[in-house]
């Protein structure tokens, strides 16, 4: 790998300079909690408030659901792909050079990989990119997941209970899927964990509770925390040892016409049975996504869990007889190995798209 992207890296003064007029706010949490929709809504409310804002996202794979439908949605974006941010900072140097030299933004969101370290990366961006004001660290959580485990939070995966624990601000998301005796089980659960941290609820997809997440955004800062142990990281990287994750892109073309809700049923039997297939190989769902589009359209598809209905964010009017695209398709996963879920991807793809008389290729 290059000295570019992984080497040392030293910043000017025009660089500093640049970087003391703007705000890194890191949107973190584990797979599925609302990251991206929480941050293009955030966004979104901040640029008709007259505010510059651009987004860095960060995910393992080179094929990325999320950092697609942020471009398609108007911002101004990079990505870094192949792991977790925190061994690719020279690269995210480079990535807010190029940003900068079109506008310096007030706020630069940086989306990490679900499976990050928030002391690890704030020690990081604290002793590389001096003079940036850092937002404190904000942490997703997604309410109806933390049910499963509100009378034992104890079993909680060891990489949501690090961030939990690491959380200046810990936002509890997706709180309009959970009821009120529901929402206070959660508070008390998340409190046990950090009991420190200040409480945000939210739901990215209804827009409540995100003008105060933007205040804290603008208005607070890192407080710094103490270094983290070798110990933590070790035990931390265990953990990221057992996720798997799988990103898939094919051209696809239509040998006739879908309407709206046959592409929206085409994409839920294909996201629900990749679902099912990693429920039967004894694996656990995190996320699956899948984006269907080109350019003059795009359609994104999410499944968190086989209980929930798939989410869809987007429009289409349909596809009429010989249009072609573009299909990306994550899945993350606990237990399976990432081949395996390649496997489990082209397989069900080959069995759903031939119902929708949809043909792919892979790109």
């Amino acid at each position: 790998m290059s000295d570019r992207i992984r080497g040392k890296f030293k910043m000017r003064d025009q660089d500093k300079r640049k970087l003391e007029r703007m705000k890194v706010a890191t949107i973190g949490g584990f797979y599925a909690v609302g990251k991206t929709t929480i941050i293009t809504k955030m966004g979104k409310k901040l640029s008709e408030n007259g505010k510059r804002i651009a987004v860095v996202s960060n995910d393992k794979g080179a094929i990325s659901v999320d950092g697609e439908v942020i471009k398609k949605l108007g911002f101004e974006t990079g990505e870094i792909a192949g792991g977790c941010v925190c061994f690719y900072l020279p690269l995210l140097k480079h990535i807010i050079d190029t940003i900068t030299q079109k506008f310096v933004p007030d706020v630069l969101f940086l989306e990490p990989v679900a499976y990050f370290l928030p002391s690890k990366l704030y020690s990081d961006l604290r002793k590389k990119f001096d003079g940036v004001e850092l937002a404190p660290v904000i942490i997703l959580a997604d309410a109806s997941r933390l049910l499963d485990y509100k009378e034992r939070s104890e079993e909680l995966s060891y990489l949501e209970s690090r961030q939990v624990k690491d959380a200046e601000v810990l936002v509890i998301n997706k709180v309009d899927l959970v009821s009120e005796s529901q929402l206070s089980a959660v508070r008390k659960m998340v409190q046990r964990i950090n009991p420190k941290a200040r409480l945000v609820e939210t739901s990215g997809k209804m827009g409540a509770g995100l003008g105060e997440l933007s205040n804290i955004t603008l208005q607070e800062r890192h407080e710094g925390a103490p270094p983290v142990s070798k110990a933590v990281v070790k035990d931390f990287a265990k953990s990221v040892t057992e996720m798997g994750e799988r990103g898939e892109q094919y051209a696809i073309g239509t040998k006739k016409d879908l309407s709206e809700s046959d592409v929206k049923n085409f994409l839920r039997d294909l996201l629900r049975g990749i679902a099912e297939k990693v429920f039967s190989a004894g694996g656990e769902i995190n996320h699956i996504k899948a984006l269907l589009g080109n350019e003059s359209f795009f359609l994104k598809a999410s499944l968190v869990r086989l209980d929930q209905e798939v989410d869809f964010v987007g429009k289409i009017k349909g596809l009429s007889s010989g249009s072609s695209g573009r299909i990306a398709i994550n899945a993350f996963g606990r237990g399976l190995p990432d081949d395996f879920l390649y496997n489990l991807i082209i397989t069900t793809l080959q069995e759903v798209a031939p119902k929708y008389e949809i043909k792919f290729d892979e790109v």
